[in-house]
């Protein structure tokens, strides 16, 4: 993210930070132009879990993520199509907790 929190990545990485205990002191400090303070961590430090590239396809499978269609803009469809996918992922979060 930049200061302003706009994404600089394009894949939108997911990155996991083990805590450093000295991190007030090893990180440097910076200020954004709206006045928040905050420390940068150095990418080697981060470890990758997630991007766009590397989703898991059983979940895109699941969930029947697909391109959106440029041929309609049939809100209520696109609605009707999210509420199934969000039953689906109950059901299959449900069904593994048992």
């Amino acid at each position: 993210m930049s200061i302003d929190y706009e994404s600089e990545d394009p894949k939108r990485t997911l990155y996991l930070w083990e805590y450093n205990a000295h991190w007030e002191e090893e990180y440097e400090l910076i200020e954004s132009s709206s006045g928040f303070q905050r420390h940068i961590i150095p990418v080697g430090e981060l470890k990758v879990i997630n991007d766009i590239n590397s989703r898991n396809p059983e979940v895109e499978k699941i969930l029947d993520i697909s391109e959106p269609s440029t041929d309609t803009n049939d809100i209520v469809s696109a609605l009707n199509r999210i509420a199934d996918n969000l039953e689906t992922l109950n059901k299959t979060i449900y069904n593994k907790q048992i």
